[in-house]
């Protein structure tokens, strides 16, 4: 017998009073961590909802961000400089090393960056600090992006939130971890903006400003080394401002220390070998080795890794060259710090 059309109504409003009864999964983690006892939990639960739950910025917050942005960049007049380095400098004294308290720290460097080549370069700007979470996730919730919280998006967010997450990483003040695509983008939307041709610096332009505009150092620190002076801790990033000691003489933060940074080239680990002289980018991708037997094709990060290597120098040196998919993204990864290329007054 068919249905009346009361009687259907009545069942679309059943199950319509069912759905809207049905637990949220905020309400199903809170009950879980309630029943289980987990204080802890509950507080992570708590503070991921900050994130998730703020409003998208208004158009005056995102002006005032992008003015902080504009305040932070640092001038790098333009020049000539050999880029990449000899093995054979690496041994014994000489001039134009900087050194720590009268001696040169050692450091590993890979066999991509042993081949030294002149580079001249157009004036540009760079942050003096890496993006942090607080204008990141103004950018994602501005662009309506999800936001991350470990290796997964949003739909897993209770289980990749952990507590080792929350007390390492993932503060306001703290670098954002990003894949190449979110960190490109996100400075591009700084120039739209602006109106201003910001973007990732390139390879070339990160070691020119980590190396103070071309000077034989290993790292981007006053001086000259890194250690307990340019990170608190080993297992967790760093406020992106704090630490005085962490910049080199330019004013840069953190260029050897806390995360890596994106850059705009594909990685090619001969591309030293033809790099052309002037503003050298490199936009041809190859097939380079990831991991157990993998080839992709693969962007540039350099820098301070805090967490690839806590050895002195291998990742935190100006010099080595690391690379990964462009959609590799983890919590403790690699982050992002914008450039201009502009010689124009700001």
């Amino acid at each position: 017998m068919p249905f009346s059309k009361t009687k259907l109504l009545f069942i679309i409003s059943s199950l319509l009073l069912c759905a809207c009864q049905e637990p949220t999964e905020r309400e199903q983690a809170e009950k879980l961590a309630r029943k289980q006892g987990d204080d802890r939990q509950l507080m992570l639960i708590e503070e991921v909802h900050k994130i998730l739950d703020a409003p998208a910025p208004t158009q005056d917050q995102i002006d005032t961000l992008v003015k902080n942005a504009l305040s932070n960049m640092v001038r790098i007049e333009g020049g000539e400089f050999t880029m990449g380095v000899n093995p054979e400098r690496m041994g014994g004294d000489w001039d134009g090393w900087k050194p720590v308290d009268g001696r040169r720290q050692s450091a590993s460097i890979h066999e991509s960056a042993f081949f030294e080549h002149p580079v001249r370069l157009s004036t540009y700007y760079i942050s003096k600090f890496e993006t942090t979470y607080a204008e990141f996730d103004a950018f994602k919730k501005a662009t309506g992006r999800d936001i991350r919280f470990e290796e997964d998006l949003i739909g897993s967010r209770y289980k990749g939130y952990s507590g080792y997450v929350h007390d390492c990483c993932r503060a306001p003040n703290k670098p954002a971890a990003a894949d190449w695509y979110e960190a490109k983008d996100y400075c591009e939307w700084l120039g739209e903006q602006s109106g201003l041709p910001i973007t990732l610096p390139t390879e070339a332009q990160w070691e020119y400003a980590a190396r103070e505009r071309g000077k034989w150092l290993m790292f981007a620190t006053k001086w000259g080394g890194v250690g307990s002076l340019t990170n608190r801790t080993s297992k967790a990033t760093t406020e992106v401002d704090a630490l005085s000691h962490s910049m080199n003489d330019l004013g840069l933060y953190f260029m050897s220390g806390n995360l890596s940074e994106w850059v705009l080239d594909w990685y090619d680990p001969d591309y030293y070998q033809k790099s052309p002289l002037q503003d050298p980018v490199n936009e041809v991708p190859v097939q380079a080795y990831i991991r157990h037997g993998v080839y992709e094709h693969a962007k540039v990060h350099r820098g301070g890794h805090q967490f690839l290597d806590n050895s002195l120098g291998d990742s935190r040196n100006v010099f080595n060259r690391f690379y990964a998919e462009p959609e590799r993204y983890s919590f403790g990864s690699v982050g992002i710090r914008c450039a201009i290329n502009s010689e124009k007054a700001l």
